[in-house]
């Protein structure tokens, strides 16, 4: 059953028993951080848009990384030692929006980072929920990489990542983990599986396991320091 969500945002929980294989549960003609806010405790996100509506879905199984189980490859950790970057924290939120949203993908033709969720989603930054993390060039300071995401109480909701140069967002990936690890973050959420992020330790979850989780971590709230700048 497909839930239609008015501006109030207000989403039933996932009905594990009528949910749809694809994971859809909602629509809405509307996009605002409160809605995004509410979505995500219920274990929902939304994925796109089609002509002014929007998609909501709670995958199941759901595909989530627990940072102290991150892996990093030897070839990554010798990319980390090796190249020359910095990685900084909430400098460029909008534009780490806009190089994900304009990233070619492989069989992918478009993107779902539209204007209307990148205006969300930069709305929720400067609220203090969504963070990104930049891979730099260090004598320019071009962003060449990395990730941005939605922080609520000790769980990262991870959403996109790009890279204009080789292991850009791996290396700000694995550099951000154990950041968050130590500053509190008990669960990533990787929302769907991937190759590239089932080699850093990411692993399938049953839905009602993580929507028991995060009903738990969300409430634990945190004061997370994310405006340094990562050695």
């Amino acid at each position: 059953m497909i839930q239609y969500i008015d501006a109030d945002g207000i989403f039933a929980d996932v009905d594990m028993a009528h949910l749809r294989e694809d994971g859809c549960v909602a629509v809405s003609e509307t996009l605002t951080p409160v809605m995004i806010f509410n979505a995500y405790q219920r274990g929902i996100f939304p994925w796109y848009e089609d002509e002014n509506w929007v998609y909501w879905f709670a995958t199941h199984p759901r595909f989530v990384l627990h940072p102290e189980k991150l892996h990093i490859s030897h070839s990554l950790k010798k990319a980390i030692r090796k190249k020359s970057y910095d990685i900084t924290i909430n400098q460029s939120f909008e534009e780490m929006m806009a190089s994900c949203a304009s990233s070619l993908r492989k069989n992918q033709e478009g993107t779902w980072i539209s204007e209307r969720f990148q205006v969300a989603y930069t709305t929720l930054h400067r609220m203090g929920y969504a963070h990104s993390f930049e891979y730099r060039q260090p004598e320019s300071q071009e962003l060449l990489g990395g990730f941005y995401g939605v922080q609520i109480g000790r769980v990262f909701y991870g959403e996109s990542m790009f890279a204009k140069v080789a292991d850009a967002s791996k290396i700000a990936f694995a550099i951000a983990v154990p950041f968050l690890q130590k500053a509190g973050i008990a669960l990533i959420d990787c929302q769907q599986e991937t190759e590239y992020l089932k080699s850093f330790g990411a692993e399938l979850c049953p839905l009602p396991d993580f929507i028991a989780e995060i009903r738990i971590l969300n409430l634990q709230n945190l004061n997370i320091d994310l405006g340094a700048v990562l050695d």
